[in-house]
Parts: C-alpha cells; structure tokens; sequence
C-alpha cells in the first residue's frame, strides 16, 4: 500500500491543526466552568416552586458527573498535539501517546456518552410524576452504569495499545500480514522528529462498536422523551442533541478511518483528520452542556424570579 507524501508547508498545517484542537478543548473547559457557575447559582437560590427545586436538584449530581466528564476529555487531549510533544520527556512518548488514547477513546468518552444517556434518561423518569430518588442514589447509580458501560472499550484498548504483537501472535498473523499493514491496524512509530500520536484502525473499530451500540439506546431515550414533552422548543432541543451526537461519533469514525488508512501519525492530513474527529466529538459535547445544564438551569432561575404564578416552558421534563 502506498502512503500518500506530506503535504506542502507541513509544520504550519501542523501547528494549525493543534491550534485549532487545543481552541476547542479550552472552549469546552470554558463552557464547563459556566455550567458548575450556573449549578452553584441554582443550589445557592431558593426558588419558589420546592417541587421544582427538588426536580433539578435531583440531577444536580448528574450534571456535574457530566461537567466533569466534558473537561477531562477535553484536557486529556492536550497531551496528544505533537507542538507539546517536545515538552515532554523524549523516552516517554510512547508511553504517553498510548495512555491518552486508552484514557481518551477508552475510558472518558464512552464515560462521557454514558453519563449523557443517564441524565437525558433520569430526566425522563422525573417528568413520570414518580417519587425522585435521593441524589446520592442517583449520583452512584450513574456513576456504576458510565463505569460499567466504559469498561469494554477500556478493557479492548488496554489490550490494543500495550499488547497489540501478543494479539497478532494469537492470531497467527504476524508472518503472513505486512509489516504496513500491522503498521496502520495495530499502530505503529510516527514520522521521525514529528512525535504524532497514532489512533490504529482497531481502536477506530472499538470505538464505532461502541457508538453503534450507543446510539441505539440514545436514540430510543430521545424518542421516548420527544414522545413525553409538552413544548415544542424543548422537544426540538431534544433532536438537536440526538442529531448532535450522532454527528460526532459518526464523524470521529469516519475522520480516524481515513486518517489511519492513507497517512501516518505525524504527517500534517493525518493530525488534521484527528483534529476533526475531536472536534465534532467537542461540539457535541457542548451541546450536551447547553442543552442538558446550563439551559434548564436557566430557566428554572428564571421560574424562580418569575414568582410562584409563573409556568417555565419546560414543564413535563427537566431536560428542557
């Protein structure tokens, strides 16, 4: 298989490729930072409505599993640019690249979409008029299930980034596959001087296992809360978030299979296709903030202004 060359002026496409990722996740750390603001102004007011109150601060814990979630993500990825690569130690780039993959597509945004799928769907459970759970049940009951459903893409890339030739052994596939190609499934060196992080086609594949399987369950719990609101605006926020995150994921597959199957870590295309991949992953995760904290959160300071006698817009959900 022939690899395509770098492309012209390929430091500056370099250094525009990490700006550009390191604008995003600072923006989603930004926008992180005013949604725990907005939580702590809603835990400090004392709106007039207490059913109200006790509806969003069920999910206040949620919400923060969530903030905190978006933020790791996004800072995880800082360690991936190869601009910041010369500032660490040399004998451990290795090591470093592997852990932020395992760390990044293995255990914090599956977290992150699982923590997504139980608030949207603790959201729905409250608008069912059935007694709210205390919020620390809530909060390790959300906790155990984004853990749980985190651990198979943890667990497979583990195994792909620390033991990928024990993997192909088993398989009986090292004498038989060229080197190239083991190169560009299992991961292999970057361009030399470069310092790119590799994102091997196998840990593609975990992740578009994982988003297939995720967005099955999503799309059910956006069906069925579209299905429950009474508002148009809310159940129109609903879609978005669920085209949101469709888009991300299929996005972030697509961008890490061209990447891994025509360039090598380090050439200017391929840290670009990666740069894409992360961005749609961090629209959508500011979408999730926007829609499911800092806009309910909101609204029901606003409720609280508003007096007793004013309805919100959201009512019949707290996702609003």
């Amino acid at each position: 298989m022939t690899l395509l060359p770098p492309p012209p002026h390929h430091h500056l496409l370099l250094i525009t490729s990490d700006v550009t990722t390191a604008s995003f996740a600072a923006l989603v750390v930004l926008l992180s930072l005013v949604s725990l603001v907005s939580l702590l102004r809603l835990h400090l007011s004392s709106p007039s409505s207490p059913s109200r109150r006790l509806g969003l601060h069920s999910l206040t814990s949620l919400r923060l599993l969530l903030i905190l979630s978006a933020t790791l993500l996004s800072l995880i990825e800082f360690l991936r640019l190869p601009s910041l690569r010369p500032l660490l130690p040399h004998h451990h780039h290795s090591l470093i690249c592997k852990t932020q993959l395992v760390l990044s597509l293995g255990l914090l945004q599956p977290f992150f979409f699982s923590s997504l799928l139980s608030l949207l769907n603790t959201s729905l459970t409250n608008s069912d008029n059935k007694p709210n759970p205390r919020p620390q049940t809530l909060f390790l009951r959300a906790l155990s299930v984004s853990l749980w459903s985190s651990f198979p893409s943890l667990f497979f890339q583990v195994v792909l980034a620390f033991f990928p030739k024990g993997i192909l052994r088993e398989l009986g596939t090292i004498p038989s596959m060229p080197a190239t190609v083991t190169e560009i499934i299992m991961g292999g060196a970057a361009v030399v001087g470069e310092g790119g992080c590799p994102r091997p086609l196998a840990s593609t594949a975990v992740v578009a296992v994982f988003g297939a399987m995720y967005m099955q369950c999503f799309l059910a719990v956006c069906v069925r809360t579209a299905e429950v609101v009474i508002n148009r605006r809310l159940r129109k926020r609903v879609w978005a978030l669920a085209a949101a995150v469709t888009a991300a994921l299929v996005t972030q597959v697509a961008a890490l299979v061209a990447a891994g199957a025509v360039w090598r870590p380090g050439e200017a295309a391929y840290e670009g296709m990666v740069t894409v991949a992360f961005v749609g992953v961090s629209v959508c995760v500011a979408v999730g903030e926007g829609i499911l904290v800092i806009r309910p959160v909101a609204d029901a300071l606003a409720v609280g202004r508003g007096g007793d006698g004013r309805r919100s817009a959201c009512d019949g959900v707290d996702t609003c």
